[in-house]
């Protein structure tokens, strides 16, 4: 399933500044200053709040190790696939997505099945 890079800004954009406070409360980022939107780098160890939330492009970035992610990159982080991920930022956008039945293949999941069956694979010992 394709889901329109748009569509994921667009979610961004209704959740403001609650994307900075949820990947926060995602990445239980201590001390984090609600104010200046940022805290001390989960990714390593500093003493100085260089993890800064950036409200244009709604993400966070850390100045001292150049690590860069969004909510759909935390949340993959924690083990999420990208739809379930995506499902998680509309539903707190609260905007209405339609991601199709479960379990259903689309045209392309046949197509791309079939072009993977079609390789053998030779395995030498």
């Amino acid at each position: 399933m394709l889901i329109e890079k748009t569509d994921i800004e667009k979610a961004k954009d209704n959740l403001g500044d609650n994307n900075a406070f949820l990947m926060a409360e995602l990445l239980g980022l201590e001390n984090f200053d609600d104010k200046n939107l940022k805290a001390c780098c989960p990714y390593h160890n500093e003493d100085t709040a260089s993890f800064i939330y950036n409200k244009k492009n709604k993400t966070f970035h850390c100045f001292g190790c150049n690590k860069t992610v969004d909510i759909i990159d935390v949340l993959m982080e924690k083990g999420n696939t990208f739809l379930e991920a995506a499902r998680y930022l509309f539903e707190k956008a609260n905007i209405a997505y339609s991601f199709g039945e479960k379990d259903v293949k689309t045209r392309q999941d046949r197509k791309s099945t079939r072009l993977n069956s079609s390789h053998t694979v030779i395995s030498y010992a």
